[in-house]
């Protein structure tokens, strides 16, 4: 073994005179045989970072890995001043972990650390945390609250890893799961993770808070005022759930539309009646005056369009003023 490392550090004149490929062609057993009493790892690594054909000499990483010494080749020292050789090095041994040894996540984390392979430990917490996610096909109950929480914290390293390496959709994406999750851990009784677009879209209407509400959305990407308007009307119309309607409004921009979409839910609901005082509390938030009274005549809320009348003498002007024919 050690000719072949003297061929491996050998000047690159005499590697060609020599040829490298005595050394590529090494029986594998060989080399276990002659280093299992002597126990001299080392003599391996050396060879590995003389000749810097890492790919092909995978050989050498299965016996490291093996006899639990592939520590050795993140600890060698020949290659501080050798930045290609440095990044090969790097790319071959996540290669070859990933290749040959999938389940192997550990070895696979030291080496990220090591050469401080950001995305790539973003990669690994992400994958980690996704498997515990996947676990979840019904309310998790109490039993599952410590993996939850593990998964959070998986997230949240993910998150970090991401933005140091500029990646900021995927750490975006890393912290509203986590949100998700952590709520998932707070509510074990009912399921929030793996949901399909229709068990979102009822959660969004059943739920009495709207921010653990906000948070089921957005990690679903239901966040559009579109996917709010059911909600909005079965809290506050249906149930009269004002302090909803008040948080909604501190969060999120409440348009002309939303009020329309809303107002058209309850021309279509044939409880209407008994909802009429809800309706007209919503259309109370309103800032357009206008739209205010055009949507309560609509509706039917005479009473109510009639005090906006008197409140403000521009909508008498409007109610009176003649319309115009089309031509």
């Amino acid at each position: 073994v050690p000719l072949y490392v003297e061929q491996g550090t050998a000047p690159r004149s005499a590697k060609r005179r020599y040829g490298t490929g005595v050394v590529m062609s090494c029986d594998t057993t060989l080399l276990r045989c002659l280093l299992a009493d002597t126990g001299k790892f080392g003599i391996l690594v050396r060879l590995l970072a003389g000749i810097k054909r890492f790919r092909e000499m995978e050989y050498i990483l299965e016996i490291l890995l093996s006899r639990g010494r592939f520590e050795l080749v993140l600890g060698h020292k020949g290659m501080e001043d050798d930045l290609h050789g440095r990044l090969e090095l790097k790319m071959a041994l996540r290669d070859f972990l990933i290749r040959q040894h999938p389940e192997d996540k550990e070895t696979l984390q030291l080496v990220s650390l090591h050469f401080s392979m950001f995305r790539e430990l973003g990669d690994n917490r992400l994958a980690a945390a996704s498997a515990i996610i996947k676990k979840v096909r019904q309310p998790p109950g109490a039993d599952m609250v410590s993996d939850l929480l593990f998964a959070v914290q998986l997230l949240s390293e993910a998150a970090s890893n991401f933005l140091k390496e500029g990646c900021q959709q995927r750490a975006r994406h890393c912290l509203i799961t986590a949100r998700l999750v952590g709520l998932q851990a707070q509510t074990a009784d009912v399921q929030l993770l793996n949901l399909g677009s229709n068990e979102v879209a009822a959660f969004m209407q059943s739920h009495p808070i709207f921010e653990e509400t906000l948070v089921v959305a957005e990690s679903y990407d239901k966040h559009r005022l579109s996917h709010w308007v059911t909600a909005l009307y079965a809290q506050v119309i249906s149930r009269g759930n004002f302090r909803y309607l008040s948080s909604f409004q501190n969060v999120l921009q409440s348009p002309p539309s939303v009020y329309s979409d809303v107002t058209k839910l309850f021309q279509r609901d044939p409880e209407r009646r008994e909802k009429a005082l809800s309706m007209q509390q919503f259309l109370e938030t309103c800032n357009d005056i206008a739209l205010q009274h055009r949507l309560a005549t609509e509706v039917g809320l005479a009473a109510f369009a009639s005090g906006l009348v008197v409140k403000h003498a521009f909508l008498k002007d409007r109610s009176t003023a003649p319309k115009s024919r089309p031509r």
